[in-house]
């Protein structure tokens, strides 16, 4: 009979192994095979007792997608696979990448395994940004001319309304039109 943490390759066995990284000891079915952990969680630890010992969740900003992963304990090397960067995640034992939620339009995170929407930056007033999961501030647009955005975070610009123009780029205003001078169409004074 195996030890608690171990498992023998079948019944006739008189040997022993442990249980690998990202398995644990099932009671149940100890003499055929260790149970895994399930998606979402790793292993990484050798001979683990139970489930609880064995498997410990992902932590926040990533995932884990397939059974029975296991982990080598090092420094240079967190568990789990990270969400890509323009993406972040709260959520502990996620089971996968779809758990990790784009940036909103108008903002980009170029963090990797980001676990707040905090993360995600806005555009500054005079840019915008049209599409989800954004990871450069590069990818924030200017406003044409004749519009503009006061507001950070924008998905679009505004057109200037009549009586105000703007013959700039990435501006965050429109400008009244000089006196005398009319702009019908908020483009030309």
């Amino acid at each position: 009979m195996c030890p608690t943490g171990w498992f023998a390759a079948d019944f006739n066995s008189d040997s022993c192994s442990k249980c690998p990284r990202g398995f644990y000891d099932n009671a149940a079915e100890k003499y055929i095979r260790c149970s895994e952990c399930t998606r979402g969680t790793f292993g990484d630890q050798l001979g683990s007792e139970n489930v609880s010992d064995g498997c410990k969740n992902c932590a926040s900003g990533r995932f884990s997608d397939i059974d029975g992963y296991g982990h080598t304990p090092t420094t240079a090397h967190t568990p789990c696979k990270a969400c890509k960067v323009g993406k972040w995640s709260s959520q502990h034992g996620a089971e996968s990448e779809s758990k990790c939620v784009n940036c909103k339009a108008g903002r980009y995170s170029s963090t990797l395994a980001a676990t707040a929407e905090s993360e995600c930056i806005s555009c500054s007033a005079g840019k915008y940004l049209d599409y989800v999961g954004a990871s450069k501030p590069g990818e924030c647009k200017d406003c044409d001319v004749h519009e503009s955005q006061l507001t950070e975070g924008s998905a679009f610009c505004l057109p200037c309304v009549p009586g105000k123009s703007q013959p700039s780029k990435g501006q965050h205003v429109c400008v009244d039109c000089n006196e005398n001078y009319f702009s019908s169409d908020g483009k030309h004074c």
